[in-house]
């Protein structure tokens, strides 16, 4: 996402994880995969990855957090998973290690920047 610039606010987001998370026939039960190649048209690319890029019969899902920056505050709206969690229900998740710290110091501002959450 490039920044977006509402006035004097900006808005950036730092992706933590992209990857397969729903497999199709356990998040719509009573549909297939063949229900969602009908709708690649519209789906891809901000819905739907390239079929040369997922995995069949899943639909991915992206976890991150936006910034938020006014004149006066820096706000972190985060709804990302985080490290070196142990998450037993989702094994892909469970203790990840991501480079997201050092995507949030990219955009020049550390954790200890933000005022809000």
């Amino acid at each position: 996402m490039k920044t977006l610039h509402l006035g004097n606010v900006t808005v950036d987001r730092v992706q933590e994880w992209l990857g397969p998370l729903f497999e199709i026939a356990n998040f719509f039960p009573s549909d297939d995969w063949a229900t969602i190649e009908r709708q690649r048209d519209w789906l891809e690319p901000h819905f739907l990855l390239p079929r040369n890029q997922m995995t069949q019969g899943f639909l991915n899902a992206s976890l991150h957090t936006f910034v938020v920056r006014t004149p006066h505050h820096n706000i972190l709206i985060d709804t990302c998973a985080g490290n070196h969690k142990q998450r037993s229900i989702l094994p892909d998740w469970s203790m990840m290690n991501t480079d997201y710290l050092a995507k949030f110091s990219a955009l020049g501002i550390t954790p200890e920047d933000q005022d809000r959450e």
